[in-house]
């Protein structure tokens, strides 16, 4: 399997003077693998918002994900049937002072939590997000093992999720055809 079909970190460029800075998130020649920017999409989430996981099948969206204010987690899930690390995730922490960005292949469902008020998450997408082809698993699936950080603030601090999010399906419920296979 070639390293680009797997999560990985992607080193940003970033240049300051007294001004201040200027970040190169993406660079065609740079980041070899990731393909063709095709839409950029930018989110913005109050602390304890968990976002996903989400994907999209048929017509698969690779996204290369920057936090550029505040602090999330981020997660990625193997959802590639046949792959022999399938239903397993892995968890980077990302923000501006990082200089990384994570690239999600295609294959891969993608979610985050949000550390802080005001996280604004970039996404650099290699496919044109494709309504009919959303798709979702619920990040909170217990086979899943995912750590989310706990909900903070006070005592009653929950994690906050879309109506959309907090009904996806768990991974064993999702139908085989709104899986990937290996390429």
């Amino acid at each position: 399997m070639d390293r680009h079909d797997n999560p990985r970190i992607v080193e940003v460029r970033t240049f300051k003077d007294f001004r201040g800075q200027l970040t190169e998130a993406f660079h065609e020649e740079r980041d070899l693998g990731i393909g063709e920017i095709k839409q950029t999409l930018c989110s913005m989430s109050k602390s304890n918002v968990v976002r996903g996981l989400h994907y999209q099948w048929p017509n698969p969206m690779g996204k290369l994900v920057m936090c550029v204010s505040g602090q999330i987690i981020d997660v990625v899930l193997d959802i590639r049937r046949g792959s022999n690390t399938f239903g397993q995730s892995s968890a980077w922490a990302l923000g501006p002072y990082q200089r990384e960005a994570l690239w999600v292949p295609q294959g891969f469902a993608h979610g985050f939590m949000a550390l802080t008020n005001n996280a604004v998450v970039l996404y650099f997408c290699d496919q044109v997000f494709d309504p009919q082809c959303d798709r979702a698993i619920n990040a909170f699936d217990p086979s899943l093992s995912i750590a989310w950080p706990p909900a903070t603030g006070s005592a009653e601090a929950k994690h906050i999720q879309s109506d959309k999010d907090a009904d996806a399906p768990m991974l064993k419920d999702v139908p085989e055809r709104h899986l990937p296979g290996l390429v």
